[in-house]
């Protein structure tokens, strides 16, 4: 197999259009991957923005075979770097474990299920949302009473933000 490096931040920041296009229309088995997909990808831009240009990165951010290679890795060391906050490594790791039962399960499930619906409702990004449009808000019912918009509203966010975050950070030099 080749090596997939993690895109630039500029090339994922130009896919995001059809890849939200994407998890609007699909059914919540593609939601749940192509979601954490995305969230995988933007970490992975992250750190390879931040990283030296060696080969030693690209063999840590192999998703083959690398230590860094995928979702919960990245993103405990995009938090210990101080690159994301203690509540985005949270839902990023709750997000993977949607993303496994969705994907480990024999038979079809949906964000309705109860364990898939009770990961849902840990999920924090979303409150920043219900914060915004007040107490009463339409947002407020509508994240909260579907599972599967919590799901959809917390990759958004973490992927923006963590992609954002791709764009500002400075590439380290070796000594």
């Amino acid at each position: 197999m080749s090596k997939r490096l993690p895109m630039r931040p500029k090339d994922l920041s130009a896919e995001v259009g059809a890849i939200f296009d994407s998890m609007n229309d699909s059914p919540d088995l593609s939601l749940a991957i192509v979601g954490a997909a995305f969230i995988d990808s933007a970490l992975g831009s992250l750190l390879r923005s931040k990283f030296v240009d060696s080969t030693v990165s690209e063999k840590l951010l192999d998703p083959n075979s690398g230590a860094l290679g995928a979702l919960h890795p990245r993103a405990r060391l995009a938090y210990v770097l101080g690159l994301v906050e203690k509540p985005f490594l949270q839902d990023c790791c709750t997000i993977g474990e949607i993303r496994n039962i969705f994907a480990h399960r024999h038979l079809l499930t949906d964000f309705q299920d109860p364990s898939v619906a009770k990961l849902c409702n840990k999920l924090q990004a979303p409150e920043m949302l219900i914060k915004l449009s007040g107490p009463n808000g339409a947002m407020k019912t509508l994240i909260e009473c579907n599972p599967r918009n919590r799901y959809l509203i917390a990759v958004t966010l973490i992927g923006n933000q963590v992609l954002m975050k791709a764009h500002q950070v400075e590439r380290q030099h070796p000594q």
